[in-house]
């Protein structure tokens, strides 16, 4: 997935800095940083969807669970239900008041940390080779430009010239 990520860069990259007027690399860059933008839209909106995904199977759960007791029991299921949550209040309660509880508490904080502190520095490293190789690439896909044409489109050099008329010097001979 990296390198088809990598390529994709390059291959963007290099053909935004061919269509470019002036200034390929900056083409190129810009070209990654569109990417960049879609990739956070695209991932912001796959959470939200696996978040509202889950909210409502678990809405559709708990209605089916409700309409699925009879009513005269609803009042013991009411009961059981409040008396597992308060259980479960009390081990929890039980568990953090233990003396190595917080000395694990700390311990799964530092762990978490240090993951998240690595995850962040590779994904800065991350963007920074895929800037690199972006302003690269649109630099090269510009280098590699016909030689005919220019900002404007129009002619400039001799062989864009010899084809379309021919030039006359000052004493009327044909040049090529």
């Amino acid at each position: 997935m990296i390198i088809m990520t990598v390529v994709a860069v390059f291959v963007g990259s290099y053909f935004a800095g061919r269509c470019a007027p002036v200034l390929g690399w900056l083409h190129g860059l810009l070209a990654w940083a569109v990417m960049i933008l879609l990739v956070a839209y695209g991932a912001t909106s796959l959470i939200g969807t696996v978040a509202s995904a889950t909210g409502s199977v678990a809405s559709t759960t708990a209605t089916a669970a409700a309409a699925g007791s009879p009513s005269s029991a609803s009042g013991t299921t009411l009961g059981s239900l409040k008396q597992q949550a308060q259980d479960a209040v009390a081990s929890a309660t039980a568990a953090a008041s233990s003396p190595d509880a917080e000395a694990n508490a700390r311990q799964a904080a530092d762990t978490a940390a240090r993951g998240v502190a690595r995850a962040s520095w590779f994904s800065f490293a991350a963007l920074i080779v895929g800037a690199i190789i972006a302003i690269v690439s649109g630099g090269a896909g510009f280098r590699h430009q016909p030689p005919f044409e220019d900002a404007g489109g129009s002619a400039v050099g001799d062989d864009a010239v010899r084809t379309r008329s021919t030039r006359v010097d000052p004493l009327n001979r044909p040049v090529r």
